[in-house]
């Protein structure tokens, strides 16, 4: 490795390292408990181990690996990639499966998502567990956060080496974005941005979680970006804008989905009501649309800034 890429990957993996203490240590520490009693008390179960403690350990495992990765080239981010997601999936099922001494003998998905519902309409749904479709919103967030940091640790070399201007402006702005959603995840889990057990938040609770939504869709549509930037503006800025816009929207899916057709609500105007026939009102479409046209701004600025030339519309 070149000393800008080893002194980068050395920084990371110690960031990485102390972002992950806490869930890997505390998901360890339910493991060997259950491996051990069969089942654990709910005082062991320290709260968000799901799913951040298949997430760390996916995300630095593989991170581990990337001096003998990255030696398949271009290869070598798809097969990171796939390998974090497989990790992530089947430590999350394991943990998810650990019992909880409880009369109802819950599982520690169970536990702490009755320990998370903001409202009453949302505890009598889980009480149903349908389906397993509440998870969208908890899978999302995961394989975005596994993504992104591997997609950046992993293009780092290749960015550097190709000297190419756009693409180092879009790697600073792709490191700064997933720092940022991962400052919001950090904060969310902490404080649930500030949520009571009512349908509608706070304004500030609202802000935070409008926020939250277009940075994690401008994350995404930034990370694509470095797929293809350099070729038409119409694919380098249009298609990453609506990935981002299309991931926002299906975060709302997924809160959904949790909350059963509960959505929280912004307001109590005509503005933060759902529309007719519809359970999104006019501000979630506005953060939809927001997050693509953040993007597109973004592209477009970095596109100016690095180009002395533009002639490709």
């Amino acid at each position: 490795m070149e000393k800008s890429v080893k002194r980068f990957y050395w920084i990371a993996l110690l960031l990485l390292m102390l972002l992950s203490v806490y869930p890997i240590a505390m998901g360890a520490k339910i493991i060997l408990l259950q491996m051990q009693f069969g089942k654990i008390s709910p005082d062991a179960y320290a709260q968000y181990v799901i799913p951040y403690t298949a997430v760390c350990t996916s995300i630095l495992l593989t991170v581990l690996l990337y001096p003998l990765l990255s030696k398949l080239k271009r290869f070598s981010i798809i097969v990171a990639s796939i390998l974090a997601l497989g990790l992530f999936v089947g430590l999350e099922l394991y943990i998810e499966g650990i019992t909880i001494k409880t009369p109802e003998a819950q599982s520690t998905l169970q536990w702490q998502l009755a320990s998370c519902i903001g409202t009453t309409e949302a505890m009598q749904a889980f009480q149903k567990f349908y389906d397993n479709t509440f998870k969208i919103h908890y899978f999302l967030i995961s394989f975005l956060l596994i993504i992104l940091v591997i997609g950046v640790i992993y293009r780092f070399d290749n960015v550097i080496q190709s000297k190419n201007k756009e693409k180092r402006n879009l790697l600073v702005l792709q490191i700064t974005s997933i720092i940022v959603f991962i400052a919001f995840c950090v904060v969310a889990n902490i404080t649930a941005f500030f949520r009571e057990a009512v349908d509608y938040l706070r304004p500030l609770s609202s802000a935070l979680t409008g926020s939250y939504f277009v940075v994690m869709g401008l994350s995404l549509g930034l990370y694509l970006s470095g797929f293809i930037s350099g070729k038409s503006k119409w694919i380098s800025v249009l298609l990453p804008a609506l990935a981002a816009s299309l991931v926002t929207a299906f975060m709302y899916y997924g809160e959904y989905k949790m909350l059963d057709g509960v959505l929280y609500r912004f307001g109590y105007t005509k503005f933060y009501q759902p529309l007719p026939y519809s359970v999104v009102s006019p501000v979630d479409i506005l953060i939809i649309l927001a997050s693509g046209g953040m993007t597109a701004l973004v592209l477009l600025s970095v596109c100016f800034f690095s180009r002395e030339k533009d002639d490709d519309f």
